[in-house]
């Protein structure tokens, strides 16, 4: 059991701090001859040697111990570790882990291979990285090995000791979400149900992946970014073609580990634009969960407006999912500081992040990353689930005496939404659509609304009067029949291109705009008003629009 688990580490963890303080023998480490194998140079830029992991080991070297690593006259006083985890963002290591055959030389959220001037990389056109040595540089690459300090990187090590089991037996007190480091994105500013984040639905190394594309179907993900795999990697993983997740909008982003890359940056600027350009409900994966989206889902917190607090809280929830790591436990304020509070202050160009405006320091890196103005303010929109400038809406008179309403529906959760029309006290209409919904049986499928929005519009033409005032509640109606209704606004005929606000959220209704077009007479023209027994009453059928006049919707931004 994991809480077994837990105890036994922090047994553990006791006595190897005990240990600091009480005489062991310790054999003597060898100094040791390697080289590099840059042909198994990973797309991250961790370099493997040909010296295994056990081998370093046997000859007297032990986690937290200091090493001196020379290679290609460049020496290096490197700490012995078992996990990328064991060091802060953006240092470097050598690691003899247990997943692995060989050790590595690496930089934890970052690369070794071309900052310590081994390989230069090269983008094939399907994404994947391509590797090749640096200018002047030959194989074999000679590595010499030696003690600098035992144990001098202990404490810290201990501090960072992490470790997480692939067996979901193991985290009982976890359900299916949780194991699969799912959870919705709820900071600041970004609307309810439109953001996600998950380990990956795809990838089965760390058997999260059925967990995470079974949740992926619960909630309707439909755009999803996948910052860890190039497509013909997520292609080859098994079962893939017969996942929820094949079936959905996505891109294949293939993003290394060092975040200050050009590459890395050009990468993280097409999948903000892809958000941008694609409404949708939004999925965003690495392998884990917690590294490169952890990252990303960060910038696009802060961009959106969430604190600090917010920021960090919901990235350490990845570090319970995985290792149980609670605000209570010491090492939560360790992991805090040496990952997302550095990774962000790099990124940011700050010392300390916590009293600056993240969203502009967010909008700034984005920015200068290649997003434009127009880019940023879409982004936010199809983050936020709210409208951007109603200008981008269009629609013609409807008729020379009506009234067209045009409005987006951003969930397919619904059974029908409309608006309620009153004048001088009576309803006058109550105008429905039925929206797609794949509980009900409906014959739609997802393809039928272009970006996942249902557009509609109808007229009512039985108000001849400029000033007679018409009042508009927009509602909504969800599968199990509940209604709910927004706030109402009073129109006349005379004010033409007003906003309604409408909207069909998460059981919501507020927040989206419609245009209201009236006739092409003036204010101070008189039209008759229509005998008042000829008031529709709510039953009958809507009035059809003139096929003259047809709606040109340009762009619909939830």
């Amino acid at each position: 059991m994991k809480t077994e688990k837990r105890i036994i580490s922090f047994l553990l963890t006791f006595i190897m701090v005990a240990s600091l303080f009480t005489p062991i023998n310790i054999m003597a480490a060898s100094e040791l001859s390697t080289t590099i194998n840059d042909a198994l140079i990973s797309k991250h830029g961790n370099v493997p040697l040909t010296l295994k992991c056990e081998e370093i080991l046997a000859a007297g070297y032990n986690y937290g111990d200091v090493l001196n690593v020379s290679f290609l006259e460049q020496n290096l006083e490197l700490p012995l570790c078992s996990n990328f985890s064991d060091v802060d963002s953006g240092s470097p290591a050598i690691f003899a882990r247990t997943s692995d055959e060989y050790v590595l030389l690496a930089i934890n959220m970052s690369d070794f291979a071309t900052n310590y001037g081994i390989a230069r990389k090269s983008i094939a056109a399907d994404n994947s990285v391509v590797w090749s040595l640096a200018d002047g540089v030959t194989a074999p690459i000679n590595v010499s090995l030696s003690m600098n300090t035992a144990g001098g990187y202990y404490d810290e090590y201990i501090l960072h000791q992490l470790s997480y089991t692939n067996e979901r037996a193991d985290y009982p007190e976890l359900n299916d979400e949780q194991f699969a480091n799912f959870r919705m994105v709820k900071t600041t500013g970004i609307g309810q149900g439109k953001l996600y984040r998950s380990a990956s639905p795809v990838n089965p190394k760390y058997n999260r992946n059925k967990y995470a594309d079974a949740v992926f179907k619960k909630v309707g993900i439909n755009v999803i970014i996948n910052l860890a795999d190039d497509e013909s990697t997520a292609k080859a993983f098994e079962g893939y073609d017969t996942t929820y997740y094949f079936e959905q909008k996505h891109i294949f982003l293939s993003m290394g580990m060092d975040l200050n890359s050009d590459d890395f940056k050009e990468r993280l600027a097409q999948g903000l634009k892809f958000i941008a350009e694609n409404p949708g409900i939004y999925g965003v994966h690495c392998t884990e969960g917690k590294d490169r989206a952890g990252f990303t889902i960060a910038i696009i917190e802060c961009l959106m407006g969430a604190s600090y607090d917010e920021v960090v809280s919901d990235y350490m929830v990845s570090f319970y999912n995985y290792y149980g790591i609670t605000p209570d436990d010491a090492r939560y304020d360790v992991i805090v500081n040496s990952n997302i509070n550095k990774a962000l202050a790099r990124t940011f160009e700050v010392s300390d992040i916590k009293n600056i405006n993240l969203s502009s320091a967010a909008e700034k890196y984005i920015k200068s990353i290649g997003l434009s103005d127009e880019d940023i303010t879409k982004l936010k929109a199809n983050l936020s689930g709210k409208t951007a400038d109603i200008s981008t809406v269009k629609a013609n008179i409807a008729g020379k005496n009506g009234i067209m309403f045009t409005a987006s529906v951003d969930s397919l959760k619904y059974r029908e939404v409309g608006f309620i029309f009153e004048a001088n006290g009576k309803q006058v209409r109550k105008g429905t659509n039925t929206v797609y919904s794949s509980i009900d049986g409906s014959a739609f499928t997802v393809s039928d609304f272009e970006n996942a929005n249902y557009i509609y519009s109808f007229t009512i033409d039985e108000i001849a009067d400029t000033a007679t005032e018409i009042k508009v509640t927009p509602y909504s109606i969800d599968l199990k029949g509940n209604e709910k209704t927004g706030e109402s606004e009073i129109y006349t005929l005379a004010k033409v291109s007003k906003v309604v606000p409408m909207s069909v959220k998460d059981e919501t209704v507020s927040g989206h705009s419609i245009d209201l077009y009236g006739t092409e007479e003036t204010e101070n023209e008189s039209i008759p008003v229509k005998e008042e027994e000829t008031a529709i009453e709510p039953d009958k059928e809507e009035a059809v629009v003139p096929e003259t006049e047809i709606v040109e919707v340009e762009e619909v931004l939830e």
